[in-house]
Parts: C-alpha cells; structure tokens; sequence
C-alpha cells in the first residue's frame, strides 16, 4: 500500500545549527556562527498543522531495551524535528523511532 502524499521518504537536508547544540562548551560570541548539519531523514510525514518525523532503526534490542535505546536517539531525532520544522514551517507533534528487530515503535516529543 502507499504511504500516500503527505508521507517524504528519504528526505535529504541541510541545517545550521547553533554550536551550543553540540558542545554546551563552545559558547560562541558570533551570531553568525553554525555548524552546518547534513543528513537524510527516513520519513517525514506533512499535515497542514503539523509535521511527525519517522526514523527506522536496525538495532537488535529486547523490549525491555527499548526505552533506553530511543533516549539514545532523542538528540538525533530531535535535531531532524527542529530542522524539518524550519523547513515546513510548522511544529513537529512526535518524533517515531521504528525499531524493525522488536517489531516496535517509541513515539518521542521533540526535544522532551
């Protein structure tokens, strides 16, 4: 079956992002200083209200690993929401890390 048109499979992007975002450390002075983001997102699922990022994950993990390995991709899919957000100009409700081995899905709140 389709995804149909409101789900972009393998969406490539270009983001800057904050030095801070990386390294708490880097304390930049410049407001013109970014470090430049680039990667594929999955999926990205466009409402008119709203964007939800899809991210599949081959890890191996047990059920009872799922929760700490989706907070170890938190950073990751947040990044992708915030990114996605600018680009679509509208908020990201939910971030779902599709993990195939388990056969499950974490929904995530950007950022939270």
């Amino acid at each position: 079956a389709a995804a149909g048109p409101a789900f972009h499979r393998e969406f490539p992007y270009i983001a800057a992002e904050p030095p801070e975002q990386f390294d708490r450390s880097a304390g930049s002075t410049a407001d013109d200083d970014y470090v430049l983001v680039r990667g594929i997102v999955d999926g990205v699922i466009v409402e008119p209200d709203r964007i939800e990022i899809v991210d599949y994950k081959t890890d191996v993990v047990s059920p009872s690993q799922l929760a700490e390995r989706a907070a170890h991709y938190r950073p990751q899919v947040s990044l992708y929401a915030r990114a996605m957000s600018r680009l679509w100009k509208r908020p990201s409700r939910a971030c779902h890390l599709v993990f195939l081995a388990p056969r499950s899905i974490q929904s995530l709140t950007p950022g939270g």
